[in-house]
C-alpha cells in the first residue's frame, strides 16, 4: 500500500482582535464557549468532528518533558470531515482513504486555514508506479485547489460568519476585511501544496519511488534519498520542501500519518502556519503601502492609515506568538519546528521583508501625519489671516465713522478734552483712501505670510 498525503495552508478572511485574550481572559473564554454552542447548532459538525481549541488549558509549568505546555493550541478550531460530504473525488489512481482523519481542517488566526488529506494510490500489476509519479503528482496538485475552494466556500465561510455573529461588536474577532484591488478571488486559495509519499519500508520499488519523488530535492540536499533507502541509516522521514517521504510498516500505513509521526506533523503544521501568516500580512501590508502612495487613492486616507497601523501590529504579534510557543513546545517538536523554519530560511525570506514593510509603513504613517498636520496648520493660518485682514479693514472703517460722528455731534465732542487730533485726522480722510490703505496693509500681511510659510517648508 502507498499513500499520497497533502498538507495545504490556504487563505481565509478571519483574524482575531489583537490582544483580546490578554485584555480579558475570562470574557475571551466565555466567547469561545458561546461560539462552540452556536457552531454545534448551526453546522453539519458535532462534538466528535469539531473541536474549538481556544479554551485555556491548565499549564503544567514545565512539569513534563514529553508534553507541550502551551496555554492553548495555536489553531482556533479543528474539523474532521467525512469524505462523503465532498462531491469532488481525486483523480485516478488516487482515492480518499476511508479512515476517521482522512480529511482534517484547522482554522488559524491571521487569515490562514490548513487542510490535511490522505489518499491511497492504486498500483497496477503491470504498471510500475515510479515512472507515473510525475503525472500523478501533477494531477493531484491541479485537483487540490478545487477541493480547497469547495471546502472554504461550503463550510468555512459559514463557520466564520457564525463566529462573527456571536461577536457583533468585534471585541474578539475582526470584521470582514476590505479586499485589496487586484486580490479578488484570493480567499480559499492554497498558499502552497506540500505532498507526502508514504511507502512501506520493505516495498520492492522503494528505491525507485524515493529516487523519483526526491529527484529535485537532491540538488538542494544531496544524499538524502540514499539515506532513506539504506535500512541501516535509521532515517524514516524527510520533510523539508514540497515533496516529503515517510517510511512505514504495513500497520502504520493503515493509520493516519500524524499518528505515526506526531512530532514532525505537529512541527509542519505550526511552521507552515507561521510562514503563511507572516507572508499573508506582508502581502497585505505591501498592497496598503502601494495604495497610500497613489496620487488619488481608491480608499480614504484615514482608512489607509488604520490599515497600515493594523498590519504593522499584526506582524509584530505573529513574531511574539512564535517566540511564545517556542518556550512551551517539548524538545522533540521544537527541534523539528526550528529545523523546518531554518531550512526554509524563514527569517531571511519572510520575516526580514515583513519587518522592512513594517518600517516602510511606519515611515509612511509619519509622512501622512506630517501631511495631515501641515494641512491643519495651513487651514488654521488661513483662518487667522482672514481674521487679520477683516480686523484691519473693520478697525480703519470704525475709526473713520467714530471720528466723523464726534465732529458732527457737538455734544459728544465736548467731552474730548485731549490734545490728540488722530481721530479728527481719520475723520478728515476720504473713505476710498482709507479703504485702499487697508487693502494695501492686507496685501503686505499676505506677502509676509506666504514668505514665512515658504521658509517653514524648506
Amino acid at each position: 500500500m502507498i499513500k499520497l498525503c497533502a498538507l495545504v495552508p490556504s487563505s481565509i478572511d478571519f483574524c482575531e482582535t489583537l490582544g483580546a485574550a490578554e485584555r480579558n481572559p475570562a470574557a475571551y473564554e466565555e466567547f469561545w464557549q458561546a461560539v462552540e454552542r452556536r457552531l454545534l447548532e448551526d453546522s453539519v459538525f458535532d462534538a466528535n468532528t469539531m473541536t474549538v481549541a481556544r479554551a485555556r488549558r491548565d499549564n503544567k509549568g514545565w512539569g513534563s518533558i514529553v508534553d507541550d505546555d502551551l496555554d492553548r493550541p495555536v489553531e482556533v478550531l479543528s474539523l474532521r470531515f467525512n469524505p462523503e460530504l465532498f462531491p469532488l473525488t481525486p483523480p485516478e489512481p488516487l482515492e480518499l482513504i476511508d479512515i476517521e482523519d482522512a480529511i482534517t481542517c484547522r482554522l488559524y488566526n491571521h487569515g490562514v486555514f490548513s487542510v490535511e488529506l490522505e489518499c491511497s494510490v492504486a498500483e497496477g500489476p503491470d504498471s510500475p508506479l515510479a515512472p507515473r509519479l510525475d503525472d500523478i503528482d501533477e494531477a493531484f496538485t491541479e485537483w487540490i485547489p478545487r477541493f480547497i475552494k469547495f471546502l472554504h466556500d461550503r463550510f468555512l465561510v459559514q463557520i466564520v460568519t457564525s463566529i462573527r455573529d456571536v461577536d457583533p461588536r468585534a471585541e474578539f474577532v475582526e470584521p470582514a476585511a476590505r479586499t485589496l484591488p487586484g486580490r479578488d478571488g484570493c480567499l480559499g486559495r492554497p498558499l502552497w501544496i506540500t505532498r507526502s509519499l508514504c511507502i512501506q519500508e520493505n516495498d520492492p520499488a522503494l528505491a525507485d519511488l524515493v529516487n523519483e519523488w526526491l529527484r529535485d530535492v537532491e540538488a538542494v540536499e544531496p544524499g538524502v534519498a540514499q539515506r532513506l533507502i539504506d535500512p541501516g541509516s535509521g532515517l524514516r522521514q524527510f520533510a523539508r520542501w514540497f515533496h516529503h517521504v515517510f517510511l512505514m510498516t504495513e500497520d502504520e500505513l493503515r493509520q493516519p500519518l500524524p499518528q505515526t509521526f506526531p512530532d514532525m506533523m505537529f512541527a509542519l503544521r505550526y511552521a507552515q502556519y507561521f510562514y503563511g501568516a507572516t507572508e499573508q500580512e506582508e502581502i497585505r501590508l505591501k498592497g496598503i503601502l502601494a495604495l497610500s502612495l497613489a496620487k488619488d487613492p481608491p480608499w480614504p486616507m484615514a482608512e489607509l492609515r488604520r490599515e497600515l497601523e493594523q498590519g504593522s501590529r499584526r506582524v509584530a504579534f505573529i513574531e511574539m506568538e512564535r517566540s511564545e510557543i517556542r518556550k512551551f513546545l517539548r524538545r522533540a517538536r521544537l527541534r523539528e519546528f526550528d529545523g523546518l523554519l531554518e531550512s526554509w530560511k524563514f527569517d531571511e525570506i519572510v520575516v526580514l521583508p515583513a519587518r522592512e514593510k513594517v518600517d516602510a509603513a511606519d515611515k509612511r504613517l509619519s509622512e501622512l501625519s506630517e501631511t495631515r498636520s501641515s494641512r491643519a496648520s495651513l487651514f488654521t493660518d488661513v483662518i487667522l489671516l482672514a481674521i487679520g485682514i477683516t480686523s484691519v479693514v473693520s478697525t480703519t472703517l470704525a475709526l473713520t465713522e467714530f471720528g466723523r460722528t464726534m465732529n458732527s455731534d457737538p455734544g459728544m465732542a465736548s467731552y474730548d478734552g485731549g490734545g490728540s487730533r488722530l481721530v479728527a485726522w481719520f475723520a478728515a480722510q476720504s473713505a476710498d483712501g482709507l479703504l485702499l490703505a487697508s487693502i494695501a496693509a492686507c496685501l503686505i500681511l499676505t506677502v509676509l505670510y506666504l514668505y514665512f510659510r515658504r521658509l517653514s517648508n524648506r
